[in-house]
């Protein structure tokens, strides 16, 4: 016969909060023999083109975190340091950081997001690589519209702190053990 299995309200993990899972681990299987929580079964190992794909979209993930960070850095310095402008008269202080942008927002967000839906390693990592191809060209028509719209531009400022958040999240997941 085979053992059976009870609900028993268990207190939520402390190690590692979810922004979306609020309630994981609130309502946990355990066993009534033992009375432990029993093993949750685990998601299927990747393998073949899928496990490539996923170990490729860990490595870019990081990449693309420094990336971000690089990205705020240099429009700091381009506000910052004045000792950057062209002699023609044209503003190029902030050419670097559009530069990076585009390079993360076009082929580096989109490549992510291939990468994720080949490898499919769980919902949250392919929804979040959807949401930050989305949100990355928002970012890019705000900075467009920024230089008429400071409004747009202030938003675009805002905006990018949630891009590092969920790119940080993204990283975190991805590079997470229990993610595999």
């Amino acid at each position: 016969m085979l053992p059976s299995a009870t609900f028993r309200r268990e207190p939520a993990a402390r190690h590692r909060p979810s922004a979306l899972g609020l309630l994981e681990g609130c309502c946990a299987m355990t066993d009534s023999r033992t009375d432990r929580p029993s093993q949750p079964s685990a998601a299927p190992a990747l393998s073949g083109v899928r496990a490539g794909a996923f170990a490729l979209y860990k490595v870019l993930i990081a990449l693309f975190a420094v990336g971000v960070l690089v990205q705020i850095y240099l429009a700091g310095l381009g506000i910052f340091d004045s000792s950057v402008a062209a002699t023609d008269g044209a503003s190029t202080e902030l050419d670097p950081h559009r530069t990076l942008g585009t390079i993360l927002t076009q082929p580096g967000a989109t490549l992510l997001l291939v990468l994720a839906l080949v490898a499919r390693p769980n919902r949250r990592i392919v929804q979040g690589t959807v949401a930050l191809v989305v949100l990355g060209q928002i970012q890019t028509l705000l900075a467009d519209f920024g230089d008429g719209m400071p409004v747009l531009g202030g938003l675009h400022t805002l905006l990018a702190f949630a891009y590092l958040g969920l790119v940080a999240d993204l990283a975190r997941n991805a590079l997470d053990r229990r993610s595999r």
